[in-house]
């Protein structure tokens, strides 16, 4: 992977390709990968990544506090409610996961 913004677009991609997971786990995430691949980004580039990877339907937002089964329900992504938001992969983002599982092995 040459291309830096690649990379932390593949981080991000990663970091949300198993479970829901919240901004502060994906920053926690993408910082230990980047960091053993001697790369860095700081928050509003991983920010970023993550919201391309929203745009492009790789990535969907979830409210998960709002519903008392536990259920995620898939809602519209906000900057302003970023912190309140949880981020899993779309089946399109899931396919694309699985063709980076090969460079993920460090």
């Amino acid at each position: 992977m040459n291309n830096p913004s690649e990379l932390v677009k593949e981080c991000v991609l990663r970091a949300i390709s198993d479970d829901y997971e919240n901004l502060e786990k994906i920053l926690e995430d993408v910082g230990v990968w980047l960091g053993e691949r001697k790369a860095l980004a700081d928050d509003s580039t991983v920010i970023g990544a993550l919201e391309a990877l929203i745009d492009e339907g790789y990535a969907q937002t979830y409210d998960l506090s709002s519903h008392p089964s536990g259920e995620a329900k898939a809602v519209s992504y906000s900057a302003k409610m970023i912190n309140e938001l949880w981020f899993y992969v779309t089946p399109k983002g899931k396919k694309l996961a699985r063709s980076f599982q090969e460079n993920w092995r460090l």
